[in-house]
């Protein structure tokens, strides 16, 4: 049997993304389409959940803290066990509401506040629905549309990226930016380095930039990165640290 190979050979630049999503200033203002896609991309981004998890978010099952907003996940991940849900975590961004994943829901909640259909307490309460009526809960396969039209009015080529394409944008990010590999691999459900490296981490296109042997081989070694430079105790700040790392990456 012959084994998978990678759908991309290089990722895009999520400054390219965070730079469409800011220029639309902060999210109280609005239209619910775009506030919903803006969303799903900033939940996509500062945690890189698959699209068939974001998708299920159900707010019975969500609380705000300090540093963020956390969902517990109602399916075990791949690799997770099936006594122990998995949590994903949002963090804020109080550096600039308009990217903040934590203000972003906050208004999106009072946005679809008398939208939502009415469900009974013991039944699944979805956060993403569909913003056409009648706002019926959306599927994995609506977020990844919600996703690709996101990457495409920021002017990423989605005949090549599909939505899949946010979790190695993401995890590239955030590894280029000292984050170490083990954190992102823990946080998208990865368990083997080679995995990572063949499937997700990849280097960035820009239509102006070569990317060359040496350049490649710099990059990836950074998976052998004796240690992290901070000693992160905290789930909120390890992913502060890597959902702001990524928006103010700045490449060269």
């Amino acid at each position: 049997m012959r084994p998978p190979k990678p759908r991309y050979t290089h990722t895009w630049d999520v400054h390219l993304v965070s730079k469409y999503l800011d220029c639309h200033g902060k999210s109280k203002p609005l239209p619910l389409k775009f506030l919903s896609i803006k969303l799903a991309m900033l939940f996509a981004l500062s945690c890189p959940e698959r699209a068939s998890s974001l998708a299920k978010l159900d707010l019975r099952h969500y609380r705000v803290t300090p540093d963020g907003v956390s969902f517990t996940l109602v399916s075990p991940r791949k690799r997770g066990s099936p006594d122990q849900l998995p949590q994903a975590f949002f963090a804020s961004y109080p550096h600039n509401e308009r990217l903040c994943p934590g203000d972003t829901l906050r208004h999106y909640l009072k946005a679809t506040r008398n939208l939502r259909p009415v469900f009974l307490s013991s039944k699944p309460d979805p956060l993403f629905v569909s913003y056409v009526k009648p706002h019926n809960p959306i599927t994995a396969p609506t977020l990844s549309r919600w996703l690709c039209m996101v990457l495409k009015n920021a002017g990423i080529d989605t005949d090549i990226f599909i939505a899949h394409s946010v979790r190695g944008a993401s995890t590239t990010a955030a590894v280029n930016n000292i984050v170490p590999p083990d954190d992102v691999m823990k946080m998208a459900d990865l368990s083997h380095a080679s995995t990572f490296q063949t499937f997700y981490y990849k280097p960035i296109f820009k239509a102006n930039y070569t990317f060359d042997v040496a350049s490649s081989a710099l990059l990836l070694s950074i998976f052998s990165y004796p240690a992290p430079l901070l000693q992160i105790t905290r789930q909120g700040v390890e992913f502060y640290l890597i959902f702001s790392h990524m928006f103010r990456t700045e490449f060269v």
